[in-house]
């Protein structure tokens, strides 16, 4: 870009300062090109001015301004010069995808005086490149003479398109900055909004060495009752209001989410405002974003209903593996896969076994089920879930897996869960057959056999 002035006169020099002087002050594009145009033409009168620019919105904008009397035809013209030699500054494949948008300049060029008709031979256009520093072009400035042109007039022009340059960076990183720090700020806010509808969930964010909360969303006051400025007011609000129980398991989370990359888990208690018990099953990760503090951020959703469920669960379980076990009829329990779930003490010593090695194992494994003849028989468990009804017999044997069988009387039934078959169970015990009793009299005298042995 060529920015020497030294063949210019004195009164070039006094409009590059006042030209400066626009420039520092840039309020945009229309207002200070417009004016700066003005200054120019009194000593370099302009036919027309197109300024063209990406800008941040990923579109091109092309700005023309035109004298009073100017010609549709030349403006169209002079237009067409300026896209074309954009296109070649900037290496764009045409002028359709540089997604072009006009503006049309509220300033007015003043009709130039001493208006000459252009030769064939006579240049009346300046297109200089904008482009600060070894950066990239991100527009260029057309300006069309109405006289011809002169270096003085090349070096004049050059030094102005390097000062609007500079003017128009500083303004694209200043609206730059505004929409970033705009798109920030909305995005912030739809961030809140979405956090602070979660249900039953708060998310937080807390220092990495104090673990301080410097951010709660605003379900935490909802949930636990205490008020989210209290919260970040404390030290140390996690070790504070955990329950004494779980503060160890919680420090070893923070630990390993320091020492380990992605989310870390577990379940905790937390002591709420009114000194009620709120389970939380919490993920935290450690965020590292570039130019950023590291900082906690986590997850804390309710689970008292849950736990309060599982625990009853458990408690029922419990229960009915006691009852279970306590019962003297040898019981069995398998899952779809037909894989033992459940086995009673009955049930091992009946089968000759332990109760720990029968629990997985597949039912064939530890006992079949054959007719007298010795034949085998369906699992009476798998006929049961597959027709969901009851199977019952006392006419069969059941073989241990050490190949010893006995008669047995059982009944299988399906379990069900939400009317779903999940499962079933068996019932069984051992019937004991007793030999046939020899005849009657032979054994034992009839009454008149008795009652003639009297009579003798």
């Amino acid at each position: 870009m060529i920015t020497s002035v030294s063949t210019s006169g004195p009164h070039r020099l006094e409009q590059l300062y006042e030209l400066s002087k626009l420039f520092t002050a840039f309020a945009s594009v229309d207002e200070t090109v417009g004016k700066a145009l003005q200054v120019i033409a009194a000593t370099l009168p302009l036919e027309s001015a197109f300024l063209i620019q990406a800008t941040i919105g990923c579109h091109t904008e092309i700005t023309a301004w035109q004298c009073e009397d100017s010609a549709p035809a030349r403006v169209l013209a002079a237009r067409a010069h300026a896209e074309a030699a954009y296109v070649y500054l900037v290496g764009a494949r045409s002028v359709d995808t540089l997604d072009l948008r006009d503006r049309i300049g509220s300033a007015t060029l003043p009709a130039p005086r001493g208006r000459t008709v252009p030769s064939e031979h006579t240049r009346r256009f300046i297109v200089i490149p904008l482009v600060v520093g070894r950066g990239m072009v991100f527009g260029a400035l057309q300006l069309e003479a109405a006289s011809a042109l002169d270096r003085k007039d090349v070096e004049f022009v050059s030094a102005l398109a390097n000062q609007l340059a500079i003017a128009l960076d500083r303004d694209r990183l200043r609206r730059h900055d505004v929409v970033r720090r705009r798109q920030a700020q909305l995005s912030q806010a739809r961030y809140e909004s979405i956090v602070d509808r979660l249900d039953s969930a708060f998310v937080w964010e807390a220092d990495l060495e104090t673990r301080r909360i410097s951010y709660v969303s605003a379900q935490f006051e909802r949930m636990l009752g205490f008020p989210r400025r209290q919260c970040l007011d404390e030290r140390d609000w996690w070790r504070s209001h955990v329950h004494h129980d779980d503060r160890r398991l919680l420090e070893q989370t923070f630990a390993r989410a320091l020492a380990e990359r992605g989310s870390q888990q577990c379940d905790h208690r937390c002591v709420t405002a009114d000194n009620a018990i709120l389970w939380l099953h919490t993920s935290v990760h450690l965020a590292d974003v570039p130019g950023e503090a590291p900082r906690f951020q986590g997850l804390s959703c309710d689970i008292t209903a849950a736990r309060a469920e599982q625990d009853r669960r458990r408690d029922q379980l419990s229960f009915t593996s006691a009852v279970m076990r306590s019962l003297r009829e040898a019981t069995l329990v398998v899952d779809l896969d037909g894989g033992i779930a459940f086995i009673n003490d009955a049930g091992t010593s009946l089968l000759r076994g332990s109760g720990d090695e029968a629990l997985g194992r597949s039912t064939a494994d530890v006992a079949r089920v054959v007719d007298r003849a010795g034949n085998a028989l369906e699992c009476p468990l798998a006929v049961a879930m597959r027709t969901g009804a009851g199977v019952r017999s006392d006419d069969h044997l059941i073989v241990r897996a050490d190949g010893s069988r006995f008669r047995a009387g059982y009944t299988a039934t399906a379990v069900r869960r939400d009317g779903c078959v999940t499962g079933a169970v068996l019932a069984f015990h051992e019937i004991i057959e007793r030999s046939a009793p020899e005849d009657v009299d032979a054994v034992c005298p009839s009454q008149f056999q008795l009652h003639d042995a009297a009579r003798a």
